[in-house]
């Protein structure tokens, strides 16, 4: 399957880990206090934007 195919949503399940691994990554480098706490907002806006504009 071509990164093509899965953004267009022909791999609804390749796409869905891809969307929860980010979202899991962006969570536990924000606990363990890895990332700016000011750009949670814009990081977490920004991955929504990815995904559906995406879908």
């Amino acid at each position: 399957m071509s990164t093509t195919a899965v953004a267009r949503g022909d791999d609804p399940e390749t796409f869905t880990e891809l969307v929860w691994g980010a979202l899991h990554g962006l969570a536990t480098l924000t606990e363990g206090h890895r990332l700016r706490p000011g750009a949670h907002r814009a990081r977490v806006d920004l991955l929504i934007d990815i995904a559906v504009a995406s879908t």
